[in-house]
Formats: structure tokens, C-alpha cells, sequence
């Protein structure tokens, strides 16, 4: 499955064992993207997160839980502090 930028469109690679999907391409967020993004907005993350109106969980290129939303939380039934890892 090739991954790229959602904002620039630029290449982030490749994501192993998903070769025979329906969708081959995902997508995500570069750094320099997300270093602008950030710059130029005075939100933080959780607050830009908690901003849009779905469900949303932030992972790591490991899978793993950097963040997530008020609204999949509450989904959820938990906090998202817990959540993280």
C-alpha cells in the first residue's frame, strides 16, 4: 500500500503485507506538513483533533496510539489519556 501526504501530496512510502487490498493507496501526514500546520495555527494538537467531527485516533508509523479525540472517546467510553499507548 503506498502512503502520501493528504496536504502535499508527497510520497511516504510504502506499507508492507497490503499488496492485495482494493485501495492500494492510504494517506497520512508528512512532517513538514504537520511542522507548518502547526506553526501557523495556534492549536495544539488535541485541540485541532477534538476540532473535527469524527471519530479520529492518531498513530504512529508503529500502530501505536498517539492521540485521539473527544469524539471517539466518548464512542469509546474513555479518556484520552488512557487511551495513548
Amino acid at each position: 500500500m503506498k502512503v502520501i501526504c493528504a496536504w502535499c501530496g508527497k510520497d511516504l512510502g510504502e506499507k508492507p503485507g497490503c499488496e492485495d487490498l482494493d485501495f492500494p493507496i492510504t494517506h497520512g501526514m508528512c512532517d513538514e506538513c504537520a511542522a507548518r500546520m502547526f506553526e501557523e495555527d495556534s492549536k495544539g494538537l488535541s485541540e485541532y483533533l477534538d476540532g473535527l467531527p469524527a471519530p479520529v485516533a492518531l498513530v504512529n508509523s508503529e500502530g501505536i496510539v498517539e492521540g485521539a479525540n473527544r469524539t471517539l472517546c466518548a464512542m469509546l467510553g474513555t479518556d484520552p489519556f488512557i487511551i495513548r499507548g
